[in-house]
């Protein structure tokens, strides 16, 4: 039971943010698919904290 709550609030989370915060970061007419979407915020977030 304490499995799928987890599963069933981290799915809600992890909808919310890509919801709300892919918009802002890429903007809303980017015609790239999630995954380079996805490696070029990360590799970018990690250039900024060197």
């Amino acid at each position: 039971m304490a499995g799928i709550l987890l599963l069933a609030w981290s799915a809600g989370i992890v909808a919310s943010i890509d919801n709300v915060l892919r918009p802002v970061l890429v903007g809303k007419d980017a015609n790239l698919p999630d995954l380079y979407i996805l490696i070029g915020t990360l590799g970018g977030s990690l250039c900024l904290e060197r």
